[in-house]
Formats: structure tokens, sequence, C-alpha cells
């Protein structure tokens, strides 16, 4: 099940996985934190990833500028944006888009 709010945090991934935004890591990088929550300002988006032992799980915040915030449950009702990047484009985006997270340079 996609909807509309899905369909720009894809659209923002796939910017990222493109090189033509980048993610800025806010407080602690991805190598600062072997387990627990990764914070990316992203094109005035605040998207929280949850590093499970420095592997990428999930996403599980993400603040838009406009204030709204979506969260590990309204992505388990709906679905996981990252995960539709998988599903739609295949491993090697879903890894490029990775990457550009996890080697983001702090604010």
């Amino acid at each position: 099940m996609e909807d509309e709010n899905i369909e720009k945090m894809e659209e923002i991934l796939i910017m990222v996985a493109d090189g033509k935004i980048i993610p800025r890591a806010v407080g602690e990088t991805w190598d600062e934190v072997y387990a627990g929550k990764v914070y990316f300002f992203v094109d005035g988006h605040l998207i929280v990833v949850f590093n499970d032992c420095d592997s990428w799980d999930y996403i599980d915040l993400w603040f838009t500028p406009d204030g709204k915030e979506y969260n590990y449950d309204y992505f388990e009702k709906t679905i996981f944006p990252d995960e539709v990047i998988f599903e739609k484009y295949g491993t090697r985006i879903f890894d490029l888009m990775v990457s550009r997270f996890i080697t983001a340079q702090k604010i």
C-alpha cells in the first residue's frame, strides 16, 4: 500500500541515491553509532535511520519541512520508504542510497 507521502519520500531517497541531494548527519555520524538511531538532514527533511550493529535496518522517523511526522507505526501500516526503493529499483540503487547516508558528514 503506497500513498502520496511515501511517494514523496521515495522521490527524495532516489535523489539521494542519484547524488542530487546530499544527506548530512545531525549529531553523531553512522560510524559513531554502533546500534541505535542516526539522524540525517536531507533537503529540509529530518530522517532517522535505525543502525542495527552497523547495518542499515529501517527508516524509523521522517519529519517534513512543514512539521509533519511519520513514524515506525505509520510505516508499518503503509510501507517503509527504504523498502520501496529496494522493491522498485533493486539492490544496486538501494545500496547506493544507503552508502550516501552512512558516509554522510556532520552538519
